[in-house]
């Protein structure tokens, strides 16, 4: 968005309020080469509704409501913005797979961030539910994860920020406690496709964002196809079919034993909240006795004790120090092809409960459309 003048003032990033989770909005100075511009950086789906689990496909509604909450804190802007030049820089376009245990994640993503393909490679995570594809490429970038763990960490994050008596946390986390949410999240795997203009030249698609409105309209009522999937499938659906096509995974049905670990060793934090990390470190070492087999994981530890203070976990759970001796990394597990467990269904992206909003909260409140309604019905 160019403005036709800034008066030279320097105005550093901050964050407009919206109904649920802010802007980001960035004021650049202009030069005489180069005109004054605003940049704006949101999650539609979260300043609409308060959480990105599912949402709209349509950039109409998200641009409308990022500058209605522009317009409602900065009134005078209106008159200064070339909004006919506004330009996107980036889209993100995330579709999801269910599979049907919190471990079967945890494997996928695991799988993934030790595979690389071409020109586009994996990057490690500190988290274990996350993983990075070309991260830091001009085109575009993907990111694959486990959504409960972080719809649970930042519903948390939320929830301490409200009873210390922020009045907005407390929005948010009133919208994201809703049960059916934390339902619909549990054992999706996220792909997150973050599209740069560059690559929107490089598909020979508009950049301006009215001309992109446009196209993204015209896809629908001409070819009935979604441009936020084709954009998607131009780039993860690639990576997957042509990357993890043929590739093997274990796979482990142990919810059982991670259960029955979670039980034995669950600790409750300072703060109220269950921590499981005893439990998981204990299952993880299961895993590599499963997988390795017990000799060879003993073998492993330059510290023998660490290694017989973790196998007691186990017994003092109810293993027979023989049951776990007998493991030989020959395989209490199934291989199945990947690409089996990475079924991204755009039918099956929303809740039979969701229904799409015509505008956003602060769309409605800027063009006044329920007072505008009432006048016309009276």
């Amino acid at each position: 968005m160019n403005i036709k003048s800034l008066s030279g003032e320097y105005i550093p990033y901050e964050s407009i309020p919206s109904s649920f989770t802010g802007i980001a909005i960035k004021f650049n100075n202009g030069s005489p080469n180069v005109p004054a511009s605003i940049e704006m950086k949101a999650s539609p789906a979260k300043i609409i509704q308060g959480h990105n689990v599912f949402g709209s496909n349509s950039i109409e509604l998200g641009y409308l409501e990022m500058c209605s909450s522009l317009f409602l804190s900065h009134p005078d802007l209106m008159d200064m913005l070339q909004l006919e030049n506004a330009e996107t820089m980036q889209l993100d376009c995330t579709f999801f797979a269910r599979v049907d245990s919190e471990i079967k994640a945890k494997q996928v993503i695991s799988h993934m961030a030790n595979v690389s393909h071409g020109q586009v490679r994996a990057s490690k995570s500190e988290y274990e539910t996350t993983c990075y594809h070309n991260k830091n490429s001009a085109h575009w970038s993907g990111k694959s994860y486990s959504k409960y763990p972080e719809f649970e960490k930042q519903m948390n994050e939320y929830k301490n920020k409200a009873e210390k008596g922020d009045k907005h946390a407390l929005i948010i986390y009133e919208a994201m406690s809703d049960p059916r949410l934390h339902h619909f999240t549990k054992w999706l795997i996220r792909f997150e496709s973050t599209i740069l203009r560059r690559k929107l030249i490089e598909l020979n698609l508009p950049t301006k964002i009215n001309d992109l409105i446009k196209y993204q309209k015209q896809l629908i009522e001409e070819k009935s196809q979604e441009l936020i999937e084709n954009l998607w499938l131009e780039t993860y659906g690639k990576l997957i079919n042509h990357t993890f096509r043929g590739q093997q995974m274990n796979i482990y049905d142990d919810e059982l034993i991670q259960n029955k670990l979670r039980f034995e060793y669950q600790k409750i934090t300072p703060k109220g909240n269950v921590s499981y990390s005893k439990a998981d470190r204990a299952f993880s070492f299961y895993r590599r006795l499963v997988n390795e087999g017990f000799n060879e994981v003993r073998r492993s530890y330059s510290v023998r004790q660490n290694f017989y203070n973790h196998l007691n976990l186990l017994i003092n759970c109810g293993f027979l120090k023989a049951q776990l001796q007998n493991l030989h990394g020959s395989g209490m597990h199934k291989v199945v092809p990947l690409v089996e467990m990475i079924n991204v269904d755009f039918s099956q992206q929303f809740p039979d409960w969701y229904k799409e909003l015509e505008y956003g909260p602060l769309t409605r409140g800027f063009l006044d459309i329920d007072n505008n309604v009432v006048q016309l019905r009276a």
